[in-house]
């Protein structure tokens, strides 16, 4: 219970603490035994010290001090997550075998160098890995549907049976997709 008392952004200002983990930490130590060890300074718990790294409040918020670097602070999701659809395991398990054609998959690329963001439509077929990439304006539920009817309607149905794709918020629309393809959309897990 002390220790959790110490754990607030106070003790930042503690330039002896600081420089005290700060010195353990270039000694490779880990934030676990910084914080169980004896120190002649009040020393904050493992988590406080995990968090100061990363916040940017000791070495400079440089992890690569750190011998594990198993946990990543990358950027959250942005652009959503649909949760309805149907799953993948309702799938008919004939698919997975790549023996019969009209089975495909459906992804978005955008590419996030420069100023421009180019950003395509891209589906494969599963069977005989026919691919095809369409740039599109945007990554919007609309404009993806429109994209993958407007390829796929060019097929006769019999080649059109099934779309797998991610759960990503630009498959928004796959009921309007089966109704407009006469086929089934799945979603991976």
């Amino acid at each position: 219970m002390l220790r959790r008392s110490y754990c607030h952004r106070g003790m930042y200002w503690n330039e002896e603490t600081i420089q005290y983990i700060n010195e353990k930490l270039k000694a490779t130590w880990s934030p676990e035994q910084i914080a169980c060890a004896a120190a002649p300074v009040k020393v904050p718990s493992w988590r406080t010290i995990y968090r100061w790294i990363y916040e940017k409040y000791l070495v400079n918020g440089n992890l690569k001090v750190l011998r594990r670097k198993g946990k990543t602070h990358a950027g959250k999701e942005t652009r959503g997550k649909y949760n309805l659809g149907k799953s993948i395991r309702k799938r008919d398990k004939s698919v997975y075998s790549r023996k019969e054609a009209g089975h495909w998959e459906a992804d978005t690329v955008v590419s996030g160098q420069g100023k421009s963001k180019a950003c395509f439509a891209t589906l494969a077929e599963r069977k005989t890995r026919f691919y095809i990439a369409v740039k599109i304006p945007d990554r919007k539920a609309d404009t993806m549907e429109n994209a993958i009817v407007e390829i796929l309607s060019r097929f006769p149905s019999e080649l059109v049976k099934t779309i797998t794709c991610d759960r990503g918020s630009e498959f928004a629309n796959w009921a309007n997709i089966e109704k407009r393809l006469g086929c089934e959309v799945y979603f991976a897990e």
